[in-house]
């Protein structure tokens, strides 16, 4: 009987302990970019580049230079109507995409 009711109380004790816990859905946001960007958002590489108008925003915004830091993966920010994008993926993608002109994207539609 003490063993049920030692392990009811720890049931009782990790359930209310979930009550507590934090689940981290985007990167904290300064002050001044929460202001003008309202979401944030993770994505990898390979979703981003399905996206004509975020491929040009990251061609606008990212400097290859980056590529220099000898990293495995790179996350990267990218800011595109109000929102914000973290792009990841691995060093060898990044340099694919760099690689191809700006004006292969096709256009918006």
């Amino acid at each position: 009987m003490k063993t049920t009711k030692l392990i009811l109380v720890a049931a009782i004790i990790a359930i209310a302990s979930l009550g507590y816990s934090q689940v981290e859905s985007s990167p904290t946001l300064s002050e001044e970019t929460s202001s003008i960007c309202k979401f944030a958002t993770k994505i990898h590489l390979k979703t981003a580049l399905q996206y004509p108008a975020l491929v040009r925003a990251m061609y606008a915004q990212l400097d290859p230079r980056f590529l220099l830091n000898d990293q495995r993966i790179y996350t990267v920010r990218v800011n595109l109507r109000g929102t914000i994008f973290y792009i990841s993926g691995p060093a060898a993608h990044w340099k694919r995409f760099f690689s191809v002109s700006p004006n292969e994207v096709p256009p918006e539609g």
